[in-house]
């Protein structure tokens, strides 16, 4: 059977209804493979880059995200058990995340509901709907979320431990709500401290996602591993009315190279981050919301202590351990219907009777 000719990238857009610069993103990140290039110039495409496309195109339709795209697409190429039960391993997580969704748009519609019964009802002397949208306490945007809501931290580098020529060549910067501190990639010049307020680190990924690596609070150092970086890799913005300390990174280098003390200081804060991020890491390994959530609670108390202060909104907690906030809610819910944990507006205390 003879051929079909090939075609260009807008004959391919045309076909498969997908926008031409998201075809280039997709080569990009490499869901779509490379183009054949006619005459070293224009992209050609043949059956099988259509039927692919098609392919990628359906699964985001359904709310894949792109990596479960990826692991879809390799699955797609193979055969076998193996091959279907990891393919309904990532369908049912991402049912789960469906039904997350569709329980959150009824909450709306409760919440919307009732705002308008009593706007019909005219009893209160402001519109109800808008208080519902100037209340504070209601979810932010999603995938926002500090680095750590649960549990305040200390600086592992104090201000105590910084010698008086560096506390005397720093210089301080007030920021308003929203303001951006540094931007990913503009050059690395210092490190900072929170005088008052707390700064958001947040990264945006490839595809245009917003990750948040990080809170800093009151007396609290960050951006120490720009000292061995040319530029910033993550954007820090005021998450509220903020003051921070501007430490030059020439004179804090030059500190470090005299002070031993204060070197192993530091050492000790960038060992501490590390062994944060590896348990974030290992955290988002685990399938199951309930024991991901259980493991999180457990990772933020002590050996003693069961009961965990909640500093953000619970929200943020599920952007750092890589929820949905409403998977997040239902698995808050059963375990306090199953008795492993209790809970009030501020505290989270996990049962004895849960310890395994």
């Amino acid at each position: 059977m003879r051929p079909r000719p090939e075609i260009a990238i807008g004959e391919l857009s045309r076909r498969t209804q997908c926008n031409i610069e998201t075809i280039r993103y997709y080569e990009r990140i490499g869901l779509l493979p490379q183009p054949r290039r006619h005459g070293g110039r224009f992209r050609r495409y043949g059956d099988d880059d259509i039927a692919r496309l098609r392919f990628i195109r359906r699964a985001r339709q359904l709310g894949f995200t792109l990596d479960e795209v990826r692991a879809l697409l390799r699955l797609s190429a193979a055969d076998g058990e193996a091959v279907r039960v990891e393919a309904r391993s990532i369908a049912a997580a991402h049912i789960e995340d469906i039904r997350a969704k569709i329980a959150d748009l009824q909450a709306m519609e409760h919440v919307l509901n009732d705002a308008i019964c009593e706007c019909d009802a005219g009893e209160r002397p402001r519109c109800p709907l808008i208080e519902v949208l100037s209340d504070g306490s209601l979810p932010s945007e999603p995938g926002i979320g500090t680095r750590n809501p649960l549990r305040s931290q200390q600086p592992i580098v104090s201000s105590d431990a910084l010698p008086p020529s560096l506390e005397a060549g720093s210089v301080i910067r007030a920021l308003a709500p929203g303001e951006f501190l540094f931007e990913q990639g503009d050059r690395a010049t210092a490190i900072y401290k929170v005088e008052s307020g707390r700064l958001r680190l947040i990264r945006r990924t490839v595809d245009d996602h917003l990750v948040v690596l990080h809170t800093a609070r009151r007396g609290e150092f960050f951006a120490e591993a720009s000292l061995f970086a040319e530029v910033y890799h993550c954007d820090a913005i005021a998450a509220s009315q903020s003051r921070v300390r501007i430490y030059p990174k020439a004179k804090v280098m030059d500190a470090l190279r005299t002070d031993p003390l204060l070197t192993e200081a530091l050492m000790a804060r960038l060992a501490h981050q590390l062994q944060e991020l590896r348990a974030r890491m290992e955290l988002r390994n685990v399938r199951s919301a309930r024991e991901r959530v259980l493991q999180y609670l457990r990772l933020r108390t002590g050996s003693n202590d069961r009961s965990i202060a909640i500093e953000g909104r619970l929200q943020d907690i599920a952007a750092e351990i890589g929820m949905t906030r409403e998977a997040l809610y239902r698995a808050l819910a059963r375990l306090e219907a199953e008795g492993s944990i209790t809970r009030t507006e501020t505290t989270i205390v996990l049962k004895k009777s849960d310890d395994a």
